[in-house]
């Protein structure tokens, strides 16, 4: 049996950073990660606001000051002289730290690649996690595997959104792309099932990575996106293109409810790092990961969530209200951007935002769709507690 002070299931963004973070603050316990995978290697980006005085800028691969939002009538360029909008590639960051780990004196901070877990059992002389290659005893675990982990479940929600999107890194002969500015949400024709957009990070006047997203309650092709990114590219670019990679993913966008277990912890999109009115998640880890490890060194109790509450009700009230009007959401995004201050809508984008922040985001949104979301959410909250009291009468008899 292996044993390690804590035990960090999955080694990916959000279990890397804790590792790093504790190993920043001083924590002078053994550390060990364990990942089912062999090779990080995969095609993946991790794209974030910062506002450049963050300890991770230098491994940024590209930086952007300009951003686009836009539709078929209207098209809204911001920019902002304190916050970037970042890129961080994914294996560049792996080789980054795991390669640290690996070369640094007295092995602190072990990783074990190709050891998936099977199981987890808190007992009371500690955690004990069964793997399909040895058995690891643990003072603390933090769970990372999102998908695979037993430890995070989906709050009840109205609207149970998918971000799901398909990318394609795409080389042109001919120059055709700006690459001081990332369009954010091109949108396309939507339908009343889903909301479409492509999404353009540049990379230089040739290349850029061209992604077709969709908020979604449903399934979307692979068919779908493959043909949207070609007909966009043809349409705004050029009709000779060459694909030099390609990445797709899907993304929680709504709230994640991790369960409790003594002493295990879910952390990253487990952890409900996931923003879910955007899918933005890197920022929300990289404070997580932080504050986690500045409680443990403290000896102070672990954080459960590291952004404020609000942001919950925010993020319920718009999905709610973009579930029954996918065919007009485009209008409130454009009209978000067009008429929130960038640093402020920044904010809010970040969990950072002041009083002052929230109410120019919510004065820049139609009112009279979201005014009726409200007005249902409390009209149900008002039949659920009716339907509490009517209830219990009788427990209380039985």
């Amino acid at each position: 049996m292996k044993t390690a002070d804590i035990l960090i299931l999955g080694a990916g963004c959000a279990g890397t950073l804790l590792a790093h973070y504790l190993g920043e603050e001083g924590f002078d316990g053994e550390i060990a990660l364990c990942d089912a995978r062999t090779s990080f290697d995969h095609e993946q980006r991790w794209c974030s606001w910062s506002d450049d005085r963050d300890d991770l800028s230098h491994l940024a691969t590209r930086k952007w000051r300009s951003w686009l939002v836009g539709d078929a009538q209207k098209t809204v360029i911001k920019s902002s002289t304190r916050y970037v909008y970042r890129e961080i590639y994914a294996p560049n960051f792996f080789e980054h730290f795991h390669t640290a780990w690996r070369h640094k004196r007295g092995g602190q901070i072990r990783l074990f690649r190709g050891e998936r877990v099977i199981k987890v059992e808190p007992q009371k002389d500690g955690v004990y996690v069964s793997t399909d290659r040895r058995k690891w005893r643990a003072r603390l675990v933090f769970d990372a595997r999102h998908r695979a982990s037993p430890q995070s479940q989906t709050a009840p929600t109205k609207a149970p959104f998918k971000q799901d999107f398909v990318g394609w890194v795409v080389r042109l002969p001919q120059p055709a792309f700006d690459p001081a500015t990332v369009t954010l949400m091109d949108f396309q024709p939507s339908s009343a099932d889903f909301l479409h957009f492509i999404y353009v990070l540049p990379y230089s006047a040739n290349s850029a990575l061209v992604e077709s997203t969709c908020f979604a309650l449903g399934e979307i092709s692979r068919e779908f996106h493959e043909t949207s990114l070609t007909n966009y590219i043809r349409r705004k670019f050029g009709r000779d293109f060459e694909v030099v990679s390609e990445e797709a993913g899907l993304l929680p966008m709504h709230p994640i409810k991790p369960l409790q277990m003594k002493n295990v912890h879910a952390i990253g999109v487990a952890g409900g790092c996931a923003r879910p009115s955007s899918g933005y998640a890197f920022h929300r880890i990289q404070r997580q990961a932080r504050s986690i490890a500045e409680a443990i060194v403290r000896r102070k109790p672990i954080p459960q969530r590291v952004w404020p509450i609000k942001y919950g009700l925010f993020d319920e009230l718009f999905l709610c209200t973009l579930a029954r009007n996918f065919q007009e959401a485009a209008r409130f995004f454009v009209q978000l951007f067009e008429r929130t201050d960038a640093d402020a809508l920044i904010r809010f984008m970040r969990d950072e935002s002041t009083l002052e922040d929230d109410l120019s985001v919510i004065a820049a949104l139609p009112k009279r769709p979201f005014i009726r979301t409200l007005f249902d959410r409390l009209v149900d909250s008002l039949i659920s507690i009716g339907d509490v009291a009517q209830e219990s009468p009788t427990k209380a008899k039985v």
